[in-house]
């Protein structure tokens, strides 16, 4: 099918399919196990059994296991109680289950670019008819611009080729190649915030015009184009105006609301602060007052004063325990301990031998930038590691990790004069990650207690 988007596929990645075993994802992993010697890929799937249908949740299993072990595919498997959960964690059970379906996809992506060090991609089976349905979703509740672009095609290591195919093309596409799939039974009834708009909604607006879906498609892209120019003209206006830790309301107030708005949202991105319409329209308001202070946060303040804007607290500030890294013996307050060592790499050694384990630090001596910082994480760490390529602050990092709180604090961060370079237990950033032109690196390895 013509509109399956494969130009986002890396090739010699390793694609991690989501299989729920219906007619979305079974052509996905489909057309992806075709392309495998083309694109030298390998094709993998992860199921998540949700145990929400019973019986039926265990027949979805098998037939994924069956389709897999038929197209051989690896197949990684995990269920969770998610009605329990979601209650526990005061969740609805559709926002729950796909917080664990993509944790589940991180960890597993995670696990095999660590083992394999090659790129991970994972690819989802959202299709035009789900767009459509998300953004009529977003619509109903209240949106802007971000909601009428719908999913986005590719956030980080996530794709999705489906983007652009319907539901009903998806069907003729299993029709075609003699391909069987399962009905989720919870598709059917109006019980679902989701399927009231796809069954009562959408069929209202195709009799309005058939050709919605592919409008809707089009409009998205239009839109998508407009946010992509505001954004990365925002992104300039951010580094003028950002200063002392906050922002120069002075030169921000200049800006048009759209700008400021988008400049705002960044900085508290930064700061891995949540950020509702509320909070930016409060703050965006702050920037033209004299002096003001909000409290959005438990213990973190917005406050404006001799003319910046800046994120404050009424707590004594944490004293982070800093200090250069050097060869010798480390402690780490996780209660591991490391052996720091510099090494000389000769021409007729093989640096594939020296590293070994994935877990070990490695880093090139020739992209330090300055000297290197070993301490704990702080607001607005952020880290590309080498075998996700794509940049996640550290807290984002460790939420899908599941380290506990506790445990955040007391692992490691090395860091030079550009950021952060390597976190302990997550491994090295792509930019000082050694390969076979490195000649003098830094390793840390654990030493394991006999």
């Amino acid at each position: 099918m013509e509109k399956f988007n494969l130009q986002m596929i890396q090739d010699g990645a390793i694609v991690l399919v989501g299989l729920s075993g219906g007619a979305d994802s079974v052509a996905l992993a489909h057309k992806l196990k075709q392309l495998e010697e083309k694109k030298q890929i390998t094709v993998v799937a992860c199921h998540l059994n949700h145990r929400l249908r019973g019986e039926e949740s265990s027949r979805d299993f098998e037939f994924v296991q069956n389709f897999c072990n038929h197209m051989k595919i690896p197949l990684f498997y995990r269920q969770l109680d998610i009605a329990s959960l979601a209650q526990q964690q005061k969740l609805s059970i559709e926002e729950c289950g796909r917080q664990q379906r993509y944790l589940f996809f991180q960890r597993m992506a995670s696990l095999l670019g660590q083992q394999g060090n090659l790129p991970v991609q994972i690819a989802t089976a959202h299709t035009l008819s789900d767009n459509l349905e998300t953004i009529l979703f977003y619509i109903a509740r209240g949106t802007g611009l971000n909601g009428l672009c719908g999913i986005p095609k590719q956030r980080g290591n996530i794709i999705r080729p489906l983007l652009s195919v319907t539901r009903d093309e998806i069907e003729q596409y299993c029709q075609n190649n003699r391909l069987q799939y399962v009905i989720d039974s919870s598709n059917l009834s109006d019980r679902y915030t989701r399927n009231q708009i796809r069954h009562q909604i959408v069929p209202i607006l195709k009799q309005i015009n058939g050709s919605v879906e592919s409008h809707i498609d089009g409009m998205v892209s239009r839109l998508s184009e407009d946010r992509q120019f505001l954004d990365d003209y925002a992104a300039e206006v951010y580094q003028n105006v950002y200063q002392q830790d906050g922002i120069d309301t002075k030169r921000l107030c200049s800006y048009h609301p759209t700008v400021r708005k988008r400049v705002l949202l960044q900085y508290l991105k930064q700061h891995e602060l949540e950020c509702s319409s509320l909070i930016l329209n409060t703050a965006d308001r702050m920037l033209f007052e004299q002096t003001a202070k909000q409290n959005f946060w438990n213990g973190k303040y917005l406050t404006k004063t001799q003319g910046i804007l800046m994120i404050t607290t009424d707590q004594i500030r944490h004293c982070y325990h800093e200090c250069l890294l050097k060869d010798g013996i480390y402690h780490s307050d996780t209660g591991k301990t490391y052996k720091i060592k510099t090494l000389e790499i000769g021409p007729s050694q093989s640096f594939h031998k020296i590293y070994k384990n994935l877990f070990d630090i490695s880093i090139d001596c020739g992209k330090i930038c300055g000297s290197i910082i070993i301490r704990q994480r702080k607001d607005g760490d952020s880290i590309k590691l080498h075998y996700r390529h794509c940049t996640k602050s550290l807290k984002k990092l460790f939420q899908e990790g599941q380290i506990e709180l506790e445990e955040r604090a007391k692992r490691f961060v090395l860091a030079d004069r550009l950021g952060v370079i390597a976190v302990e237990g997550f491994g090295v950033d792509e930019r000082v990650r050694c390969d076979k032109d490195t000649f003098k690196m830094i390793q840390l390895k654990e030493r394991i207690s006999e």
